[in-house]
């Protein structure tokens, strides 16, 4: 190969990337395109809205949503892509708008009906519409409630509600525990409710 023709080859790789990037289609997210992230923002935020303390879109939850589904929680990215889009389907089919669109109180009632599955069945056909709630909650309060290194919980916005002290000590338990907890004393939270 000559060195011309080197030189074209990289030339016209680079004017690819370049355009490729250009496409209008960007995203400042990993794992979602701008429009699944503005409707995921507006998911969270239903389940942690501000209140008294900042909620789950101001302690960065999506960003954690991101990572994680970028690494640990990648078995659940195509959970993602079809209840973000489900959800998009029944906003348009009940609201002719898209859910970020819709205010707080007609966002509220979609996210409840999601939740009881009393969705549309055919525009749920994918993917049960509990099934993702379920997944979400979940989600959503691991990235509200667990360490910021995981890319939420910003400025330990939750743990400071909570009065949990930072740093926590790692690898060490500070409280006494029976050496035999009682069997409903053994899981925290009911299996229906763990991932």
């Amino acid at each position: 190969m000559q060195r011309r023709e080197l030189l074209r080859i990289v030339g016209n790789a680079a004017v690819a990337v370049t355009a490729g990037g250009c496409s209008g289609n960007r995203s400042a997210y990993r794992m979602f395109s701008s429009a699944e992230a503005e409707t995921l923002a507006a998911l969270v935020n239903q389940i942690i809205p501000d209140d008294q303390t900042p909620g789950a879109v101001w302690a960065n939850v999506l960003r954690f949503l991101d990572r994680q589904i970028a690494h640990a929680y990648g078995n659940h990215r195509e959970t993602y892509r079809l209840g973000l889009a489900a959800l998009e389907r029944s906003a348009q089919s009940v609201y002719q708008r898209r859910f970020a669109a819709l205010d707080f109180l007609e966002q509220e009632a979609l996210v409840e009906r999601m939740e009881t599955g009393n969705l549309p069945a055919d525009l749920w056909s994918e993917l049960r519409p509990q099934e993702f709630f379920r997944i979400l909650r979940t989600h959503t309060m691991q990235g509200f409630y667990g360490d910021p290194r995981h890319g939420g919980n910003r400025d330990l916005v939750s743990w400071r509600m909570l009065g949990v002290p930072y740093p926590p000590v790692r690898g060490r338990d500070d409280y006494r525990f029976p050496k035999h907890p009682a069997p409903s004393q053994a899981h925290p939270f009911p299996a229906e409710q763990r991932l």
